[in-house]
């Protein structure tokens, strides 16, 4: 037997089964220091991310001075396949190529999302300016790294 949310209806983990983990916490609205869209209304939750450029021998180029917010939840991965695909909870990692399919959508949220670009338009500069340098430079990633 499935048991879900007592918030929300969506179906709790096993980890909160067995106290490693408080789905409430994490996508119902308490306290938290991370956001993410929530798997079943599609509303954003705090959560930090941390952005580093790096180059193939994994030495740091350049970060994000602050976390980074996910931009865009599960209703907007059609039009923003590259960060709609970023991993809160994992690493997401791109290349050169990807890069530049990433400055597109970056440019595209103030059009699409004004709302997010006013929120976070510090964080998208930093993120964009980390791209325009990785899209230059062979053999450098985007890391996004989550919890």
């Amino acid at each position: 037997m499935e048991t879900l949310c007592t918030s929300c209806a969506a179906p709790q983990s096993w980890e909160r089964m067995a106290g490693l983990a408080c789905h409430d916490s994490l996508y119902c609205g308490e306290e938290s220091v991370r956001r993410t869209s929530h798997p079943l209304s599609g509303a954003l939750i705090t959560m930090g991310i941390t952005v580093v450029l790096r180059g193939e021998d994994r030495t740091d180029i350049g970060a994000v001075d602050a976390p980074y917010q996910l931009l865009v939840g599960w209703a907007h991965r059609a039009e923003f396949p590259m960060l709609g695909h970023i991993d809160p909870h994992g690493d997401t990692i791109f290349n050169g190529g990807q890069m530049q399919a990433l400055l597109l959508e970056l440019d595209n949220i103030e059009i699409t999302l004004p709302d997010v670009f006013e929120r976070e338009e510090r964080v998208i500069a930093q993120v964009r300016e980390l791209c325009k340098i990785g899209a230059r430079r062979p053999h450098s990633f985007l890391w996004f790294i989550g919890d």
